[in-house]
This record gives structure tokens, C-alpha cells and sequence, in this order.
């Protein structure tokens, strides 16, 4: 069962600290006023070759579009009794939602012919916006 992220304009990149020249698209602060897809995969072990030689293929045939957005986590991975869970979150550009979950989910499906392999693209909204449905202004 996916694990809600709480996302909000202070969230630190998963790599802050890191060296910036080998993670030169690792994002020291999520801005506010976006929409983030998360994106989580479940598959046995037993398959991980499978996922990773798909991975490669996948990242080949659809690189990241950086005018829709960027990855601002992951992709990150923890091993399971019940398999590999890998999650990673993408930031969404305004005005570009349905464009980024058409892209993410156009290679998302290049998995799906890989028996076992699960997943979930979920869209989450920045907390301090989220005060706006219902009817309150968030904290500055």
C-alpha cells in the first residue's frame, strides 16, 4: 500500500549534502504553488535483472523532460520481505500536470510486460497550498 509523502515548500532534496558535481540535478528546496507525482514500484526480487535492464530502456527511450518538470527524489529503493519497493518524486511545472502524468505514465507502462511488477503514480498538491481547499490561508 503506497506510504503518503508529505510534501511541502521546505522539503530538502534527498541528496542535500551531497556532492552537487555528481548529482548535478538534485534540488536543494521544493518550491511552493506546485504539483507533485510520485510515482511508486513494487516487483519480487527475483526479477530485479529484468526491472533494471527495463529501467535502462526505459530512460533511454523517454529522458527526462525537463519543460515539465523535475525529479526532485529519487528514484530510491529498499528491499522487502515481500520484494523491491522503489519510490521517486517528480515536481510538476505550472500548467503542466496532464502533460507530466501522460510522459511519466507512457514510461511507467513500458513495464507493465514485465510479470510481477506494480505500480502507482499518485499526485499530491504543496501542504501549505492545500490550505486554500478549505477555505483557510496557510502559513507563510
Amino acid at each position: 500500500m503506497p506510504v503518503p509523502i508529505p510534501l511541502s515548500s521546505k522539503l530538502r532534496s534527498a541528496t542535500e549534502g551531497r556532492n552537487d558535481s555528481k548529482y548535478p540535478n538534485a534540488r536543494k528546496e521544493v518550491s511552493s504553488k506546485m504539483v507533485f507525482i510520485v510515482i511508486e514500484a513494487w516487483y519480487p526480487a527475483k526479477i530485479a535483472r529484468l526491472v533494471a535492464q527495463k529501467y535502462l530502456e526505459v530512460t533511454q527511450k523517454y529522458p527526462p523532460d525537463r519543460s515539465l518538470g523535475e525529479m526532485v527524489f529519487g528514484p530510491i529503493q529498499r528491499v522487502t520481505k515481500d520484494g523491491i519497493h522503489v519510490i521517486s518524486g517528480w515536481e510538476c511545472k505550472d500548467g503542466k500536470i496532464k502533460d507530466s502524468l501522460m510522459a511519466l505514465g507512457k514510461a511507467m507502462l513500458m513495464y507493465a510486460e514485465i510479470e510481477g511488477y506494480q505500480f502507482s503514480m499518485d499526485a499530491y498538491v504543496d501542504v501549505i497550498e492545500a490550505y486554500s481547499m478549505i477555505g483557510m490561508k496557510g502559513p507563510q
